[in-house]
């Protein structure tokens, strides 16, 4: 939940539900800039929401190395 928004956050206000990912995400209290946010809107519940930035990263990640591997290169 969005406790408090800088003076040039635009999409968020003090009171809506959030997720996404920052440093120290894991805290009781983060800072996360703007663009890596998103609202949580309806089902499913908040904390099922939490996990969707942390399980999809890995494959996103994965996804966008993949075109970098040196040809011939066992990984």
């Amino acid at each position: 939940m969005v406790e408090a928004a800088g003076n040039d956050v635009t999409r968020f206000q003090p009171g809506d539900e959030v997720f996404g990912i920052a440093k120290g995400s894991y805290a009781e209290y983060a800072r996360a800039r703007e663009d890596k946010l998103n609202t949580q809107a309806g089902e499913p519940h908040l904390r099922a929401g939490a996990v969707v930035a942390t399980s999809g990263l890995p494959p996103c990640k994965a996804y966008a190395t993949a075109g970098r591997r040196a040809r011939g290169r066992r990984y």
